[in-house]
C-alpha cells in the first residue's frame, strides 16, 4: 500500500485555521476536566461556567475508581471528554441535559447555536431579500363525502 500525498492550497489552510479557532472561541468549549476527591466530575468552560457532577450521577462513571479516573481527555472539537481507562466517551451537552433540567440544557445547546458567522449572516440577508420566511399556511380542510 502507497501513502498518498494531499495537497492543500493556502485558501484551504487558512479555512480550517479559522474553523479551528471558531471552535476554540466556542462559548461552550471545555477548558478543563478532572475528577475531585469527594467522587465529583469537575467541568470549567472558556465562558468561565463550572460545573460539578458527582459521578453517581453519571451512569457510565459511577463505579468508576479515582485510579481509573485519571488520565481524562478533552476532545479536539472541546464537547467531549474521553476516560481512556474506561474506554468511555461522553457527549457534554449530552451530559448535561441528563444531568439537568431540559431548560438547562436548552440554554446550554443554545450557546453553540448563538455563534455568529459571516456565512450566517450572508444567508439571513438573502432570505431577507427573497421575502424572509415563508407564511405558514393553513392545512387542507378535510373533505366530506
Amino acid at each position: 500500500m502507497g501513502s498518498k500525498v494531499v495537497i492543500l492550497s493556502d485558501k484551504e489552510i487558512e479555512a480550517a485555521r479559522v474553523r479551528g479557532r471558531e471552535i476554540a472561541d466556542a462559548p461552550s468549549a471545555i477548558e478543563e476536566v478532572r475528577t475531585t476527591q469527594n467522587r465529583t466530575l469537575f467541568l470549567r468552560f472558556r465562558n468561565g461556567t463550572r460545573l460539578e457532577i458527582p459521578l453517581a450521577a453519571i451512569e457510565e462513571l459511577s463505579t468508576a475508581t479515582q485510579e481509573q479516573m485519571r488520565g481524562i481527555v478533552i476532545s479536539p472539537l472541546r464537547d467531549s471528554i474521553s476516560v481512556p481507562r474506561l474506554d468511555v466517551d461522553i457527549y457534554v451537552p449530552g451530559l448535561v441535559s441528563d444531568v439537568l433540567n431540559s431548560n438547562a440544557a436548552r440554554n446550554f445547546a443554545r450557546l453553540g447555536g448563538s455563534k455568529k458567522t459571516l456565512e450566517k449572516r450572508a444567508a439571513a440577508r438573502a432570505n431577507g431579500r427573497k421575502g424572509g420566511r415563508p407564511k405558514k399556511t393553513a392545512p387542507p380542510a378535510a373533505t366530506r363525502r
